[in-house]
This record gives C-alpha cells, structure tokens and sequence, in this order.
C-alpha cells in the first residue's frame, strides 16, 4: 500500500461491520461505515453472542461498558423436545443483548474512533475496477480502495450474495415472558424450532424458525404457530412486532 492512507468501505452496521470499522480504525485506517437503516433499530437477530466469540466482543465492547447497557449473561443451554427437557451447562458464559443497543454503540464506537459512519446511506451498486472500488449510495458516491461486505447477505459481493435456505422463514420478536428464562432454551418440533434468551429491560428474544407447511396451516401467524409448538406461550407477552428474516443455507 506503499505508505498512503488507504479508504476501506464496510457494508452494514451490525456486530462484524462496527467491529471491523473498529479494529481498522485503531489500526490507522480511514474507514467509512455505511448503513441503510437509522439507529437505534430493532433487529431481533444475533441477539445470543455465544462463548466462542465473548473474547471478540471484550475486544470492542469492554465488559464494564456490556454491564453498563444492561447485556446480561447466560451459562446453561435447555432443549425441550415434547414433555421432555434436558439442560447443560455451557463452557463458559456469554454476552446476550439487544441488536438496537450493541449495533448503535459499535457505530458510536467507531465514530469516536473517527471512522466516517453513514447511517441511512442504502447502497444501490458498486462497480469494482483493478485499484478500488466506487459506491454509488442513495447520499452521494464513495471510492475506497477495499470494500468489506458485512451486511449478512453480500448483495453487492462479487463472490454470490448468501443464498436463503429453501423451505424456512425466521419469525422473532422480544417479550416479555412471565418468570424470565434462564439461559438459552431451545424448544425443538417436527418443522420448526424456537430460541429464546433473556436480553437487557427484562426481555427476552423468541426466535422461531418454520418451514414453509406450517407457516401455510398457520396463515402465516407467527403468533399462532408460536402457540401450537409452545402451548404455555401468550401473544400479550410480546413486546413489539414479529420481523421475519430468512434463514442462511
């Protein structure tokens, strides 16, 4: 790179766009990070940092700051299959919090670090030419010499953005589910399965993940196929809509 000050873009704010704007920050580089949506954002999804990346968080989010945003920590995984239940005990603790709080304050993070950060900026091409790069974003245009594709789909990527997964759709939500969960519990039936861990503010993430047949017997109510995998479940207990993502192959 011969010395000069290289500009690097990353697509997507999320944990590994904000962290990667991080460490190249620290790292002297000029970084632009840009984002489609406008933070705070509720994105109830990645919301359980499993052990094998606690390390990786630490590094970015220290963990007096993880305690400060009220991220909470689980140590015990459950999977329940019918009436039958068995609970482990993990390697070690994880970090659980809310997407809307670790996404805005890795960006907060970054910027403070002076990393360009562009919220609202969708990108809608990027022409790749043999020294760089040119975006072209609903803001404006940008050249970076390197682009980092961290937008969990790699709509712009060269290599194939990721395929979804034929057959599923992700359903989640947080709520507000009476007695709390401990840990991560997973409860597992014929075409679905659903997740659940306590975030910050007493809220849980529920993430269900259905094949195409119940979501058609269902019409497409989260609500009613949560119900028939999970009779104790209440549609009052949620605090917010149900998002639905697709599921990576």
């Amino acid at each position: 790179m011969s010395g000069r000050i290289v500009r690097i873009a990353i697509i997507g704010a999320g944990p590994a766009g904000g962290a990667s704007a991080i460490h190249l920050a620290r790292l002297g580089y000029r970084v632009t990070l840009v984002e489609r949506k406008a933070f705070p954002r509720a994105k109830v999804c990645g919301e359980y940092i499993s052990p094998a990346a606690t390390e990786a968080l630490e590094r970015v989010v220290p963990t007096e700051r993880l305690r400060s945003l009220g991220a909470t920590r689980a140590g015990s995984f459950s999977l329940r299959v019918d009436d039958r239940e068995r609970t482990w005990a993990t390697p070690s603790e994880a970090w659980a919090l809310s997407r809307g709080t670790l996404d805005a304050e890795l960006a907060q993070s970054a910027q403070n670090l002076g990393v360009d950060v562009r919220l609202e900026s969708p990108v809608r091409s990027v022409a790749y030419a043999p020294l760089g790069a040119r975006l072209v974003l609903d803001t404006g245009t940008l050249e970076a010499a390197l682009v980092i594709h961290a937008d969990g789909l790699g709509r712009h990527d060269l290599a194939e953005p990721t395929r979804a997964a034929p057959g599923m759709l992700g359903h989640k939500c947080h709520a507000l589910i009476p007695g709390g969960e401990v840990g991560v519990g997973m409860r597992a039936a014929r075409g679905a399965y659903v997740g659940t861990v306590t975030v910050e503010g007493g809220l849980s993430t529920i993430a269900l993940c259905a094949r195409e047949h119940l979501i058609r017997d269902h019409r497409g109510d989260a609500d009613a196929m949560l119900g028939a995998l999970w009779p104790a479940y209440r549609p009052a207990w949620r605090r917010g809509p149900w998002l639905d993502c697709q599921d990576a192959r």
